[in-house]
């Protein structure tokens, strides 16, 4: 998933399962999970309740728009061009689990495809670079790099000669040339189109690399 989910510090959620590098080893971190009588009702609600669930998530966006109000969100810092505050460790974490599933992949003869998705942020790349200086921390002097995470993974790739598919120049080709968004505005996922160009753009990928059962060459 997203870069900061897998190190702690960034993440802070104790209720999710973390690894660390030691050794170059990944070291398995339990969730820290406590049970008590209003988180199994708050469970329940989210079970039973439509009306709850809105309540609960327009609650939480209100209270960011708040809290976050002109500051910059945290998952915008996989753009800085240097990792620093904890990112070079989310880094070296994600990458090792990238070849760990590499790994066992290929252990079960199965094949192994990395795939880099799109955001709506990358594909307005000058209006992101504008926010990005805006917003963030004045004295911190950031220097921003919109494709900092695809070069990360181009990096592991040119080391470890993955089965790489990188979804950003595609859809940014395409946004260039018709103008129509292929991202949510308001969350940066994919929206119908964006799901049909990364289900074409996998297509012609697996097929190209004979990783389709009758791959045409």
């Amino acid at each position: 998933n997203d870069v900061r989910n897998n190190y702690f510090s960034l993440e802070k959620d104790t209720a999710r399962p973390y690894y660390i590098l030691k050794d170059n080893t990944l070291l398995y971190q339990k969730p820290v999970i406590t049970e008590s009588f209003s988180k199994d009702v708050n469970r329940f609600l989210l079970t039973h309740s439509h009306f709850y669930r809105f309540a609960i998530n327009r609650g939480r966006r209100l209270l960011q728009r708040s809290h976050d109000n002109n500051t910059l969100p945290i998952d915008y810092y996989v753009y800085q061009c240097n990792d620093t505050g904890g990112w070079a460790e989310a880094w070296d974490i994600t990458e090792a689990l990238i070849l760990q599933m590499r790994d066992e992949t290929e252990k079960m003869g199965a094949d192994f495809v990395l795939m880099n998705l799109s955001n709506y942020f990358q594909i307005h790349d000058y209006e992101a670079l504008s926010q990005l200086q805006i917003y963030a921390p004045t004295g911190d002097n950031v220097c921003w790099d919109i494709k900092h995470p695809n070069k990360r993974l181009e990096q592991l790739n040119d080391q470890e000669h993955l089965n790489y598919l990188d979804l950003l120049p595609p859809l940014k080709e395409d946004f260039d040339n018709d103008g129509q968004e292929s991202h949510f505005i308001k969350d940066g996922h994919w929206n119908e189109r964006g799901h049909r160009l990364a289900a074409q753009e996998l297509y012609f990928f697996l097929n190209q690399n004979t990783l389709l059962p009758n791959s045409e060459l």
